[in-house]
């Protein structure tokens, strides 16, 4: 029997799904130099990534994560970090400040902490092609009907619509849905707990 192997949706292959929509030929690099309908769709395709990414999923949110302080008590915030919070049984108020970012201590107005052991719950950023596949196809046929709305209006062509983009998306809350399941099982109550992501006020 022969085993069908699916290759994960690349980067370029969303490109060129997106150029379809306005009837452009398919390009074989995505080495635009920033410019033309690659670039374009390029860019939508990123920011597409950076908004689904920023709400938030089982795959790209870590809990409890330690941040370590520095020689001089400073606490860096990782640089693909989107959002990130003290632990709920932790009593501090942080906040994300400066170039590189750091976290600055709103209870006692300083960028330098005391404590080594803080905890946090992060949500990352991660590229395109690091991402579950659902998420990959997701995110290509947002960024997709965005960019077809901003360069074309005519209705001959290939294009995506806002019922494509709510299938995707119903695909991708039942991927997330199920992974936080699994991770329920292995994980305390109140982990689990902490799951839901409306118990959030996020600061960044």
């Amino acid at each position: 029997m022969t085993i069908l192997t699916l290759a994960p949706t690349s980067a370029l292959e969303a490109i060129n799904r997106m150029l379809a929509t306005i009837g452009e030929a398919p390009v074989n690099s995505l080495n635009t130099n920033g410019l033309g309908d690659v670039a374009l769709a390029l860019a939508a395709l990123q920011e597409a990534a950076r908004e689904v990414q920023e709400r938030g999923w089982n795959f790209n949110t870590d809990e409890r994560v330690n941040l370590p302080l520095d020689v001089n008590g400073y606490i860096w915030v990782p640089t693909n970090a989107l959002r990130i919070k003290p632990e709920a049984d932790q009593q501090i108020r942080v906040a994300v400040r400066g170039n590189p970012p750091q976290l600055w201590d709103k209870d006692h107005n300083t960028f330098v902490w005391t404590s080594s052991t803080l905890l946090f719950r992060i949500v990352y950023m991660f590229d395109f092609e690091s991402l579950p596949d659902v998420f990959r196809r997701y995110i290509a046929i947002k960024a997709g009907r965005i960019f077809q709305e901003q360069l074309v209006s005519s209705q001959m062509l290939e294009k995506y619509t806002a019922q494509d983009e709510y299938e995707a998306l119903a695909l991708v809350q039942d991927y997330d849905t199920d992974t936080q399941e699994c991770n329920m099982i292995y994980n305390s109550p109140s982990s689990a707990l902490m799951m839901t992501r409306s118990e959030f006020e996020w600061i960044w």
